[in-house]
């Protein structure tokens, strides 16, 4: 893997989304929906397309984004060439198209350059590998306008994949794919953003690339770096893409955009692409400015994006598998422009989400984005009436298994119900494991196991508060009360301290949690944790309950110095989730 600089190969441009302005620029990311034919002449599209990918360039046209990126294997050449033959279809000056294309042949690309090489196009690939006996190049097509040999043109860089998949994953790529050398690095000056596209596998291979000499020799530990992983991936959450992640996101400056084949594509004998049926396609960024981050959870979950916390200042943005296209504001990786006060960023803006109808369309409707939480929930059998009711509030679901389960953490910040403070919404860099409850499009079994223990938690403790003969002393004054697990009308006002209500919804001055056949250790420790979301002169402190187990037993562990109340009132801070 050779990097190099796209100066070298005489071209020069400004494109708009490498500037390091304060103002977000937009990026239109397709999730490509097809049947992949892979054997030892092609891979590719099974079937022809062609319609659904003329629609999606066209959107990039009609948009006007600054960036428009599809994965790899999706784009015929035939869609290449039609765009390519009428200007109209040009990306416009400033803009980049980053197009994941179907495998091509040494003389095919040869003949393809021939026949569309003109004064006003200037093609550039490395011709210098086609001798090494197999079949096929996995290209990366770059359009952009640019300078070459003085003229303004429409720059066609095609880059080829430099390392093959695992075998499992697609065997004949091992066997027949002709390996490129070069990975081109894109931007407008040493100061601007630089770009790079590792395609699928090429992301395994980077951070052994990443030796102290490529460091130096391509600026990595000061330039700002944007790296796109255009895939077609069975395993998109393996050990060495987690691994990829983890490496490049160690440094300053550095964000990446993953973009996988659409959920329901499938391979030989339609059977499906992903195993798990997650696409996986995300986004990743780095910022310290938890506001600004925060502020979009709710609009984006509707629109099919998902967020995930990744420790102090990572940020992973999961995109739906079921959407073919989103259209997203993003926020530069690094900003100078302006002052400082203008430099805060916030997260990726999805304010368009699109499907193809019957006719290859493209429509927005946000109607068919489901984070299929309801129905997951219907299939184990949930009982819990806060869980399953459709009109809930998604945050305060992830926020009432993380008090339930003993694992909320009062914050430095005041409120400890944000989400970057919340366990279902930690996603660990070396797995990104999805253990949201709200979003289970992924079913991996170890994610599954864990919702899994959400939902039995809840469910454990509405069979709990159903016995008043479990109540420990310090909520005995309860007993009568037909109780069960939920937030109130107004939790956010009791910083959702309270989970739980009486038959009304009314909510409930108490808080209690269930931690199964833990060891004494678990807890103390859930006990502790719990108590300490109050203040310590907060009366409310004293109604706090962890259940746990004893072979068939249920039993308490409460204050045992509490007094016994009745209604007790404690506002706290504001929070950006009460604007909601």
């Amino acid at each position: 893997m050779q990097f190099v600089f796209l100066e070298n190969l005489g071209i020069t441009t400004h494109l708009r989304a490498l500037e390091k302005r304060s103002n977000p620029y937009n990026v239109l990311l397709y999730q490509h929906e097809g049947h992949l034919k892979a054997d030892n002449s092609f891979i590719g599209n099974r079937d022809n397309v062609d319609s659904r990918l003329h629609a999606i360039f066209e959107k990039a046209i009609q948009t006007n984004t600054d960036f428009f990126l599809a994965p790899e294997y999706c784009c015929s050449w035939r869609v290449i060439v039609a765009n390519l033959s009428d200007k109209n279809k040009w990306p416009a000056r400033e803009k980049l198209w980053a197009i994941g294309c179907e495998s091509i042949t040494p003389e095919e690309i040869l003949a393809f350059q021939q026949e569309t090489e003109s004064d006003e196009i200037h093609i550039h690939f490395e011709q210098e590998i086609f001798n090494q006996g197999k079949s096929y190049v996995d290209p990366l097509v770059y359009l952009f306008r640019g300078v070459h040999d003085g003229r303004q043109k429409l720059i066609v860089l095609i880059q080829f994949k430099t390392a093959h998949m695992g075998p499992r994953a697609v065997p004949v790529e091992r066997d027949n794919l002709i390996e490129g050398n070069s990975v081109y690095i894109l931007r407008n000056g040493q100061t601007s953003v630089h770009f790079i596209s590792l395609i699928c596998s090429e992301a395994m291979n980077f951070p052994h690339t990443l030796d102290a000499n490529t460091r130096t020799n391509i600026l990595w530990e000061d330039a700002t770096y944007l790296i796109f992983n255009p895939q077609m991936n069975p395993e998109p959450t393996h050990s060495e893409f987690c691994h990829f992640r983890k490496i490049v996101l160690e440094s300053q400056r550095k964000e990446i955009i993953t973009l996988n084949w659409h959920k329901d594509s499938t391979i030989s004998k339609n059977n499906p692409l992903l195993a798990h049926k997650s696409s996986r396609s995300s986004i990743v960024l780095k910022s310290i400015d938890f506001e600004g981050i925060y502020r979009r959870i709710k609009s984006n979950h509707k629109k099919g994006v998902y967020y995930f916390f990744q420790k102090i200042d990572k940020h992973l943005y999961i995109l739906n598998g079921q959407p073919h296209c989103f259209h997203f504001q993003i926020t530069p990786v690094h900003i100078t422009e302006n002052l400082g006060v203008q430099h805060l960023r916030d997260g990726p803006n999805n304010f368009q989400t699109f499907f193809f109808n019957t006719a290859n369309q493209l429509i927005e409707d946000d109607e068919r984005i489901s984070d299929y939480h309801l129905d997951y929930l219907e299939q184990t059998g949930c009982t819990s009436l806060f869980l399953t009711n459709k009109d809930t509030c998604i945050l305060q679901k992830e926020i009432i298994v993380a008090l339930s389960t003993g694992t909320a953490k009062k914050s430095h910040s005041g409120n400890w119900y944000e989400a970057d403070n919340l366990t279902p919404f930690l996603a660990p860099i070396e797995s990104d494991a999805n253990n949201r409850l709200t979003f289970t499009e992924d079913r991996d079994r170890p994610n599954e196991l864990v919702r899994e223990n959400y939902i039995a938690t809840l469910q454990e403790l509405d069979n709990i508060l159903s016995d008043a003969s479990l109540f420990p002393p310090s909520i005995a004054y309860l007993q009568g009360k037909k109780l069960r697990i939920g937030y109130g009308e107004n939790a956010s006002g009791d910083n959702y301290m309270f989970n739980v209500v009486d038959e009304s919804g009314t909510r409930v001055p108490i808080t209690v949690c269930y931690v199964g056949q833990a060891s004494e250790k678990i807890i103390n420790q859930a006990f502790l944790l719990t108590q300490d979301l109050f203040d310590k002169t907060n009366k409310c402190r004293e109604q706090v309950v962890v259940f746990y187990k004893r072979g068939n037993d249920i039993i308490p562990k409460y204050d045992q110095y509490a007094g016994k109340i009745g209604e007790v009132q404690t506002y706290d801070a504001t929070s950006v989730l009460k604007s909601h």
